[in-house]
C-alpha cells in the first residue's frame, strides 16, 4: 500500500496546531507520513554587527528552542506516536521553505492553517498561505482556525465547466473521496440562465471521470446563486470545499459579491485547492 507524504508548516500557533490536528487524523486514515516544517529567519541589525561564531550560537539556540517546541507538540498530540513523522527546521522564509520541500521531496498534500471569519473577503489568508496557493504544485488543504475535524462525507466541488487540460487534476480529490467514502457534490453557479453546449460537454466528461465515485450535480443560475449554494451546502452538510484555481484571476473571484456572500456562511469549512493543469 502506498505511503502518502503530507507536509504541515508549523509556527506553533493555535491555528497551525489545529491544522496539525486535522493532519494527524487524515494521516492515520491514509497511512501517511507527516513532515512538520518550521521555518524561521535570523534577524541582525546590519551586516558586520555579529561575528560568524555569534550567528552560529544564535542558530544553535534557535534549533534548541524549536526542538523543545516540537517536544511540547508530542506531549499535546499523543497521536504523533501513532503516525510516522519527521521534524524539519529551516532558516528561510516559510514560503521558500515550503517550495524547497516540494522541489526536493515527493509531497502528496500540504495542510496549512489560516485565520479568518465571515468569508474569504474578510478572511485574513496569511501571506504564506496565499503565496503557497498561487504557486502550488500539489494539493493544499487550508484549515480555518475554528474548523473542527469532521470526516468529509460530503465534498463540494466548485465547477465552472471551463476546460481542465487534464482531468487527472482531480485525482487527489477522488483519492480523498475513496478513503473517506465521500459523496462529491458538483456545484455550478452562473449569472447566465443556462449552461452552454461547451459547458454541457465538459460536465459530461467530468461525470465520466467521476464514475465509481458517488456524486451528484447542482446548478444555480441568476443573481442569487450565492444564497442558493450556501443553502445547498448547509442542507447537505458539506464538510469540505474543493476548488481548482486557474493560473490568473482566481482569487479575485472571491472578492466578487457572489463568492463572498456564499463563503460568509461557510467560513469554518476547510477547502482543498487542486493544482491547475
Amino acid at each position: 500500500m502506498k505511503q502518502y507524504t503530507i507536509l504541515v508548516p508549523m509556527d506553533f500557533s493555535d491555528c497551525s496546531k489545529n491544522a496539525l490536528d486535522h493532519a494527524l487524523k487524515i494521516a492515520k486514515k491514509m497511512n501517511a507520513k507527516l513532515l512538520l516544517l518550521h521555518a524561521y529567519q535570523m534577524h541582525t541589525f546590519h551586516d558586520g554587527v555579529l561575528s560568524p561564531s555569534s550567528i552560529e550560537r544564535l542558530e544553535e539556540s534557535k534549533y534548541k528552542q524549536t526542538y523543545e517546541q516540537f517536544d511540547q507538540l508530542k506531549e499535546g498530540f499523543p497521536e504523533l506516536g501513532q503516525v510516522s513523522h519527521q521534524f524539519i527546521i529551516e532558516c528561510a522564509f516559510t514560503v521558500d521553505a515550503i517550495a524547497a520541500q516540494l522541489n526536493n521531496r515527493k509531497i502528496d498534500l500540504v495542510i496549512m492553517g489560516t485565520k479568518g471569519a465571515k468569508g474569504l473577503k474578510a478572511m485574513t489568508i496569511s501571506s504564506n498561505t496565499y503565496v503557497a496557493l498561487q504557486s502550488m504544485t500539489c494539493p493544499i488543504l487550508v484549515i480555518p482556525e475554528n474548523a473542527d475535524f469532521i470526516y468529509p462525507k460530503n465534498i463540494a466541488l466548485a465547477a465552472d465547466y471551463k476546460k481542465i487540460q487534464q482531468l487527472s487534476t482531480l485525482n487527489p480529490l477522488l483519492e480523498i473521496a475513496r478513503f473517506f467514502g465521500s459523496k462529491i457534490h458538483v456545484l455550478h453557479f452562473s449569472k447566465a440562465s443556462h449552461i452552454t453546449q461547451r459547458e454541457a460537454e465538459e460536465a459530461k466528461k467530468l461525470g465520466q471521470y467521476l464514475r465509481g465515485i458517488l456524486h451528484r450535480y447542482y446548478f444555480s443560475f441568476g443573481d442569487e446563486t450565492a444564497d442558493d449554494i450556501s443553502e445547498y451546502m448547509e442542507k447537505h452538510e458539506i464538510q469540505l470545499l474543493a476548488i481548482v484555481p486557474r493560473e490568473h484571476g482566481f482569487f479575485e473571484q472571491f472578492y466578487r459579491k457572489s463568492w463572498t456572500r456564499m463563503m460568509a456562511y461557510q467560513s469554518d469549512i476547510p477547502f482543498v485547492a487542486l493544482p491547475y493543469r
